[in-house]
């Protein structure tokens, strides 16, 4: 999942893709960047929620006070290498990223392309999330108490090159992605607007298909690869101006989020669990298809140092945010066993940031 950035960790690599028209770059036509981020220390936080303490009623913290689920993510900190060429004469844009774990083996944890001609572009993304998962509440028959995992992870997106402020582009995107998640059932006694809370349980097969609104910005890299961005939008002119009266000192800001809805799906294992926590009444589980709303933000900010528009080197913090809320899966009469869940996860830490252009 992403970004998901972490599998849930979108790797931000934002408007690599694409020039507005094909003179405005540079006169020689074609610009070369590469660079890297480098993660130092990834802090996890499974039980992170978007919603204010001030704005939960009396349920939603009955049922977001307890969460048996607990991660151990393969990844403590990762590297990610990016290379970009854009032609502005042809107006075709190529690249290349991927994200390596910082261990012996190396392993990568995603990788991603793209083709751009002009202001839109064609970007694939693949990946995935290694660990386990502990599971810490009442012990359920036949259900593991730990499982690990290795869940796969993409995302198609087309995107459209703006170029300026308040967003380098916007995007249509396609995820899909899987990781184990806590289930918490519901029942009622009554009718489908009375909803009771049961024992939980967990879905090692969880799986979500997404589709996206997608938009971000970069403003350290940016300017590298597109030497005329000041030209062209008075927010990184302004930056320009600071720049240079600084000696190249200045602030970055990297974001990419997507927004979205689609269909998910609680495994057949999972529901036959919930039964068997929940025996009371011989209830049946309801359908495991549901529709799900998706947000995922990927955040950097921090102090950079430029050299004209040939290297930047940037220093700042990283916070990658992914939420799952679900609509429908309640229990619509006695007989049935209603299932719901709550996933939010944030990653952050550190982030050293270096990329050159020519």
């Amino acid at each position: 999942m992403p970004y998901c950035k972490a599998a849930l960790t979108v790797v931000f690599f934002t408007g690599l893709c694409a020039s507005q028209s094909g003179a405005e770059i540079q006169s020689s036509g074609v610009r070369t960047m590469g660079g890297l981020n480098h993660i130092a220390k990834n802090n996890w936080n499974p039980k992170f929620n978007l919603i204010p303490k001030f704005m939960r009623d009396d349920t939603y913290k009955e049922y977001n006070q307890n969460y048996f689920l607990k991660y151990e993510f393969a990844a403590e900190s990762f590297t990610t290498y990016e290379g970009a060429l854009t032609d502005s004469k042809t107006g075709i844009n190529l690249g290349f990223t991927a994200e390596i774990d910082d261990n012996l083996v190396g392993e990568i944890n995603k990788y991603s392309g793209y083709l751009g001609i002009k202001s839109l572009m064609l970007r694939m993304e693949s990946g995935g999330i290694r660990g386990s998962a502990v599971w810490t509440g009442l012990s359920v028959s036949s259900m593991p108490a730990t499982v690990d995992f290795d869940s796969s992870y993409s995302n198609v997106s087309l995107v459209y090159w703006i170029g300026k402020a308040p967003f380098d582009y916007i995007g249509l995107s396609y995820v899909s992605f899987g990781l184990p998640i806590q289930i918490d059932t519901m029942y009622t006694n009554t009718n489908k607007t009375k909803q009771v809370f049961g024992k939980p349980v967990y879905d090692k097969d969880f799986e979500a298909k997404i589709y996206a609104l997608s938009f971000g910005m970069d403003t350290l890299v940016t300017p590298l690869l597109f030497p005329d961005a000041a030209k062209r939008s008075e927010f990184y002119k302004l930056m320009a101006e600071s720049e240079e009266k600084s000696n190249g000192m200045g602030a970055f800001m990297s974001m990419q989020s997507l927004f979205g809805i689609g269909s998910a799906r609680v495994s057949d294992e999972a529901l036959a669990f919930a039964e068997t926590a929940n025996p009371d009444g011989g209830r049946k589980a309801v359908n495991g298809k549901h529709t799900v709303g998706y947000v995922a933000m990927d955040f950097s900010f921090g102090l950079q140092y430029k050299v004209k528009n040939h290297f930047a080197l940037g220093l700042g913090y990283n916070w990658a945010v992914t939420s799952l809320t679900p609509f429908g899966g309640g229990a619509d009469n006695p007989t049935k066993l209603g299932y719901t869940y709550s996933f939010n996860l944030l990653r952050h830490g550190p982030v050293l940031r270096a990329y050159f252009a020519f």
